[in-house]
Order: structure tokens, then C-alpha cells, then sequence
């Protein structure tokens, strides 16, 4: 009798549990609502009343623990909006951090998020919206399932916060038509992952419930609700802009002699078309394209035997970028900084066009771009075209696809490259990514002899994505001698490589000082020359490390590095590696000082040998936020490189200092200042914007370069490299 009661009892517990459960996903449900809720911060419409709070769960730093601040979020919509709020109670209301009203910039501040997964068919990529105390807002494409994100996504939508003795609160309304989603009759799904972050306390609270074993960023972990009867519309934005400005850049005279200045006016116009023919397509068509706003490039030295990698920092291209991304670890099919810039300098682009979206269960991306004639480059009028499909198959993280880049000149030269990819989830964490790409090029006609191999680009790897416990992966590719990505980056070529990792994560719990640690990692590549097979050069790493709850990192590092110069290195004109074969070695100390205090930094010191010689590597990198008004942060790193047995010697310094500063959340002013001591350059530039409203910008766009070095060089420099100044308004016109 006694066992039956227990057994009883235990069975009343379990339904009781799941009554509880079913209340709990009861209170998460989304409720339509039947007239616009005004967004103003305050959190005060009768609307916001009727609806349960989600549950949140702390994510970090430690997973599962009481939160420690009561926080409340909320969702609704009607027709056309999503609409979300928060109320954010704070025991320590001063502590509330936020830093800037500069759009798009976060600077480790405390938020509210909504992470918005809107296709079935791609469960990896995500639209994420962010506000702050202050109301400044953020907001990215996500992809890759949170391994790649992209900030210059740029949607039309409402956000709004007030903070006041308590806490602060935030409201959000998006537009549905913003979302891209799919083609539905009645009902829709979208996934959705929402959450606060404490700054200061390193703190993260998330819905739904997710460990740290992957990513929170992760967009196939959202939580699947379902819509009925929303309408998402095909709004037409028409941006037309116009410039004008001056210019003056030190150029060399036509006999290569001398170096003179060139000064000019300009004065431009252009058209930026956005449109939807459908709920989950998106066209953009751009007229005279221009990009005299884009942010400068970081300044880099260069002290390998590879070319620098620099990121797209233009707003057409990084929108709607991911669909475009070939999941390849070492090099990229498509790049598109291959368009419209050339040696360092702009060419002008005539018109373009690109289509993004979803076609049933396809996913599509068409790019083509017409770029004009640059005569003092002697460059050709070129289009550039790349079309990629993906599909999902066999489950939500898994998809096969394929890609076509061409580029072709007005004088009947052209590259193509074509392929698929691949990236299937075999089992649990584990997936599985193939590449198989080939080239063909108008230069092909001279190769006789070669192998269908050797214009390819091959690559296959096994990964387990998991952060706690056993994790890495093994990647094997190949690429052929004459394979020429015309719209790619190469880091090399005619090679085979292998590239590994291996690490070991614990989150120890809430017992320990640490947040996570990572007791083994050991990373690296092994390149071989494709005509013997013989080692180029390779480079393993192994470090501990260790993150505070409190939010600071300590990395130990050390590199082994081996290679087989068959040409000489050079570095400068002064300093030069002779051919030979070298195994080398450093060791490495980095620390990252907390993120949510007003001031951080990151700084590493680093020493060892270096080919024939020695290297000492110092970095410090620090930020301080004035007041939520001015924000500065800093670079700087020196190479201090000693060959004795040569007599040679190499100092090399990198410093940049960065001033963001905001009235509120329309008026910026940023300024970037550089000095790199190998290219004996200080450059600067400085963006103020005046964001009237979305779509309606005022820029005034000033750029500076000084040579540091004139008589050095032969013929010697101008005192001045570069200079400019370009006013540009834009205005967005809604139909």
C-alpha cells in the first residue's frame, strides 16, 4: 500500500508539472492586438497590461542562477507590427550603463534585444534589434547561426527608452515588412530569442531557456511562435543623393619623375531604389554609386609572406551580405571589395542591382554591378555579376548550395567561378561542410597541360560546434595552381593544407570565480606545396584560458612556426629574409580587462624568435567613455624585430586613436586619426552626421594623409598624400 502512494504521488507531482509547464508556454503566447501601440519608452499602454511576462532564464555568469534585477518582457502585434517591451528594475539606477546615441554602436552597454528568425527555410540567419537606456538603437543581420554578423542591415523601425529612480524601459515596434518573410496564406511562423543584459554585472538574462553551450546568438535556438493574418506589404523606397566637395591628392607626373598635386572639384548625383516584390524578396538597384561616407580602413603592417585581408566597410555591399558567404575556412569565393575599388583607389560605379530572398524552399542571391573606365589605373569598363542558391535539406541546420561569380572587362577578358557548397548537421553538434569550387579565367589558354584540379578549390571539414567539453574541428583543402577567384580573396596558391583545433571548455557553475575555462586548445595549419608536396609553412598554437564572472579574460599562448622560403622575404627596402627553411617560436600574454566599467582595455606582450632573428610584439588597447556624449578608444602596437647575424633591424609602430561623439541619437561626430610608421603615413578621418530621420542624412566627409617621410623616397613625396572634403545629403522618399 505504501509503494502505492508513492507511486500515486509521484504521478500526481508529474501532472501537476506539466500543468504548470503548459501555463508557463500558455503565458508566452502571443497576443494580437487591434490598434497601434504608441512607442514612446514609457511602457504605459493599457495593451501592455493585459499580457504575461516570458520567463527569463540567466544565461551568464552563471547558467540557471537567480537573477538579480527583476526585469519583465513582452510581445504583442497587430497587422503590421511586432511590437516588444521591457521593464527594467534596477537596484543600483546610477549603475545603469550606457555610453552613446550613435546608431549602430552598443559599446558593451545594457539592452534589451529581440533576435527575430523569419524563414523556416534558414533557421541560421537572423535579424537582431537592439535599444539602449537612452533609446539609441542597434540592429544586424546575423549569420552562419551567430558565427558571422553584419551591422550596416539598416531597417526601417521605432524604438524608444526612458530610465528614472527604479530602472529603465524600452518599447520597440518593427515592421513586418522589414522581416522578409515567407510567402503564408493565413498563419506564419517566426522564431525569437529576447533577453537583457547587465552590463556591469556581466549578466545576461535570456528567453527562452538556453545554455552556454552554444551561442545565445544562435538563430536556430529561437523559440518558434506563430502568426495569423499579418500583412508585410511592398513598400518602394526611392533615396536619391547628392555631393559636391573638393579634392587634393599628390599623384606622379606623366613622366613618373616627380610628384605633383591634383586638385579637383566635384559635385555628384545618384539614386538608391529599395523594393519588395514580395513578401520575401528584397531588390535594391543603386544609380551612380557612392560611398563617400564609408568609415577608413584600419591601417595594418604587413610581416608575412601573404597579402592583408581588409573587411567590406561599405553599406551596399555588407547588406544582405550572408547569403553570398561559401562556408570556406581559408579563403573567400566572393569579396566585394573586388568592386569599385582597385590599387587603393576608387572606381566609379555606373549602376547595379541585387535581388535577396527566398523562392519556396531556395534561398537566392543576384548581385551585378557595372563599374566604368579608370584610366590612370588603365582599368577596363568591368560587370561583376555572382548569383548563389542554398536549400535546406535533410533538417532545419543543414543546406546544400551553389555559386557563379563572373567579371568580365570591355576588352573581352573575363573570370568565372563556379561550385557548390554544402554544410550538413550528420548528428547532434556535429556537421560536415564541403566545398568544390572552379575557375575559369581568358589567361586559361596559356596553361596547357594542367589538370581540371589544378583551376579548383577543394575543401572538406568536420566540426563539433560545442562549447562545453571536447570541441574543434579538422579541415583539409586544396587549391589549385591555376585556380584565379576574379571576385575572391586568395591567401596563397598551388598548395594543400591541413587546419585543426581542439579545445576543452568548463563552465565550472556558480561555485567558481570563473565563468568559463578553457584548460587545452591547440590550433593551427599545415601548408604544402601541391608540386612535391613538400612543407611551406605551418604554425600550431596552444594556450590556456580563463574568463571572470566579473568579465575578464587571461590568455597564456605559444606558437610554434615553421617555413620554407624558396624566394626572399622582404619586410623593407633595408630588411630582407634571405630563402631557407626556419622553425621558429614565441610565447604570448593577453588580458582583457573588463567591458562594462568606463574604462577597459585589452593589452598582450609578446617575445620570441622570429626566422633568423628575434621579435617582441607589445599591444595596448584602451577605451574610456567620457559620458554618454564622447567615447575614446585607442590602438596601439610596435614590432621590435632584431636580425644580428644580419645587422638588420626593423621597428615598426601602429597607432589610431578613435573619437565617437553624440548629442543624441541624430547628431554624431567620428573621427578616426592613424599613424603607421612603415608607410611613413598619418592619416585622418573625421564624419559628422546629422540623421534627420531614417533614410534623410546630412554627411560632411573630411579625409587628410600626411607623408611623415618626403626625402626618403625616390622621386620623394609630397608633404601632403591626400586631402579632401564632400558634403552629402541624402532623402528617402516612402511610396
Amino acid at each position: 500500500m505504501g509503494k502505492n502512494k508513492t507511486w500515486l504521488t509521484l504521478i500526481i507531482l508529474f501532472y501537476i508539472n506539466v500543468i504548470l509547464e503548459q501555463n508557463s508556454i500558455t503565458a508566452q503566447t502571443i497576443k494580437k492586438i487591434n490598434h497601434q501601440i504608441t512607442v514612446d519608452g514609457k511602457v504605459t499602454d493599457s495593451e501592455w497590461g493585459e499580457l504575461k511576462p516570458f520567463p527569463l532564464t540567466m544565461y551568464s555568469p552563471t547558467y540557471k542562477s537567480a537573477p538579480t534585477e527583476n526585469s519583465e518582457i513582452k510581445i504583442a502585434y497587430d497587422d503590421k507590427y511586432l511590437y516588444a517591451s521591457a521593464r527594467f528594475y534596477d537596484s543600483d539606477p546610477n549603475a545603469i550603463r550606457f555610453t552613446t546615441y550613435r546608431r549602430d554602436i552598443i559599446n558593451n552597454d545594457d539592452c534589451f534585444w529581440l533576435l527575430i528568425t523569419p524563414s523556416k527555410n534558414n533557421v541560421t540567419s537572423g535579424l537582431e534589434f537592439v535599444v539602449t537606456p537612452n533609446g539609441n538603437r542597434v540592429d544586424f543581420e546575423i549569420f552562419n547561426d551567430g558565427n558571422s554578423s553584419n551591422y550596416d542591415w539598416n531597417p526601417y523601425w521605432d524604438a524608444d527608452a526612458e530610465y528614472d529612480d527604479k530602472g529603465w524601459y524600452a518599447e520597440m515596434k518593427i515592421p513586418f515588412s522589414e522581416l522578409g518573410l515567407p510567402n503564408f496564406e493565413n498563419e506564419t511562423e517566426i522564431g525569437i530569442i529576447t533577453g537583457r543584459k547587465i552590463s556591469r554585472k556581466n549578466e545576461y538574462l535570456l528567453f527562452p531557456d538556453l545554455s552556454p553551450e552554444r551561442s545565445y546568438q544562435s538563430p536556430s535556438r529561437a523559440y518558434s511562435f506563430k502568426f495569423e493574418n499579418i500583412q508585410t506589404g511592398s513598400p518602394l523606397f526611392i533615396t536619391p543623393y547628392v555631393l559636391g566637395g573638393t579634392s587634393k591628392i599628390s599623384a606622379l607626373n606623366s613622366s613618373s619623375s616627380a610628384f605633383e598635386y591634383n586638385n579637383t572639384w566635384n559635385k555628384d548625383a545618384g539614386l538608391d531604389i529599395k523594393y519588395r516584390p514580395s513578401s520575401n524578396l528584397n531588390l535594391d538597384v543603386t544609380f551612380n554609386t557612392d560611398f563617400a561616407q564609408a568609415e577608413a580602413d584600419d591601417q595594418q603592417i604587413n610581416l608575412t609572406r601573404f597579402s592583408l585581408f581588409f573587411p567590406e566597410k561599405r553599406q551596399f555591399f555588407q547588406e544582405r551580405s550572408g547569403i553570398f558567404l561559401i562556408n570556406s575556412a581559408n579563403e573567400r569565393v566572393f569579396h566585394s571589395r573586388n568592386i569599385g575599388i582597385a590599387q587603393g583607389q576608387i572606381v566609379p560605379i555606373i549602376a547595379g542591382a541585387r535581388l535577396v530572398g527566398s523562392v519556396g524552399d531556395w534561398e537566392i542571391g543576384l548581385m551585378n554591378m557595372q563599374a566604368a573606365k579608370k584610366a590612370s589605373l588603365n582599368i577596363a569598363t568591368e560587370n561583376f555579376g555572382v548569383a548563389r542558391l542554398k536549400k535546406r535539406v535533410f533538417n532545419p541546420q543543414s543546406y546544400i548550395g551553389g555559386i557563379l561569380t563572373s567579371r568580365i572587362n570591355s576588352e573581352n577578358s573575363f573570370n568565372t567561378v563556379t561550385g557548390i557548397d554544402a554544410d550538413i548537421n550528420i548528428s547532434g553538434y556535429n556537421y560536415l561542410t564541403f566545398t568544390a569550387m572552379q575557375s575559369f579565367d581568358s589567361r586559361d589558354k596559356n596553361s596547357a597541360g594542367t589538370k581540371f584540379y589544378d583551376h579548383g578549390l577543394y575543401e572538406l571539414k568536420y566540426e563539433k560546434r560545442f562549447l562545453q567539453g571536447w570541441s574543434g574541428y579538422a579541415i583539409l583543402t586544396r587549391m589549385g595552381k591555376e585556380y584565379k577567384p576574379g571576385l575572391g580573396f586568395a591567401t596563397r596558391q598551388d598548395y594543400t593544407q591541413f587546419t585543426g583545433l581542439l579545445h576543452l571548455n568548463n563552465f565550472p557553475g556558480s561555485d567558481s570565480p570563473f565563468q568559463r575555462e578553457m584548460f587545452f586548445h591547440l590550433q593551427g595549419f599545415a601548408a604544402f606545396r601541391n608540386k612535391d608536396m613538400s612543407l611551406e609553412s605551418s604554425e600550431w598554437f596552444f594556450y590556456p584560458s580563463a574568463w571572470w564572472k566579473t568579465g575578464e579574460n587571461l590568455s597564456l599562448v605559444f606558437y610554434h612556426n615553421y617555413e620554407n622560403l624558396e624566394v626572399p622575404l622582404g619586410f623593407s627596402k633595408d630588411v630582407v629574409v634571405p630563402a631557407g627553411i626556419y622553425n621558429f617560436g614565441r610565447g604570448l600574454v593577453t588580458f582583457n580587462s573588463s567591458q562594462g566599467k568606463p574604462f577597459s582595455f585589452f593589452t598582450s606582450i609578446s617575445y620570441g624568435s622570429f626566422f633568423d632573428g628575434t621579435r617582441t610584439i607589445l599591444t595596448f588597447n584602451p577605451s574610456l567613455v567620457v559620458s554618454s556624449y564622447i567615447t575614446l578608444s585607442g590602438t596601439y602596437q610596435s614590432n621590435f624585430i632584431i636580425f644580428e647575424s644580419r645587422n638588420q633591424n626593423l621597428n615598426t609602430h601602429i597607432f589610431s586613436l578613435k573619437i565617437d561623439a553624440a548629442l543624441d541619437t541624430k547628431i554624431s561626430l567620428n573621427s578616426l586619426i592613424q599613424y603607421n610608421s612603415l608607410a611613413d603615413l598619418v592619416s585622418a578621418n573625421i564624419r559628422f552626421r546629422y540623421n534627420i530621420q531614417d533614410g534623410n542624412d546630412l554627411w560632411i566627409v573630411f579625409n587628410h594623409g600626411i607623408n611623415t617621410d618626403t626625402d626618403s623616397y625616390v622621386p620623394a613625396r609630397l608633404p601632403i598624400n591626400n586631402q579632401n572634403i564632400l558634403v552629402k545629403y541624402t532623402h528617402t522618399l516612402k511610396l
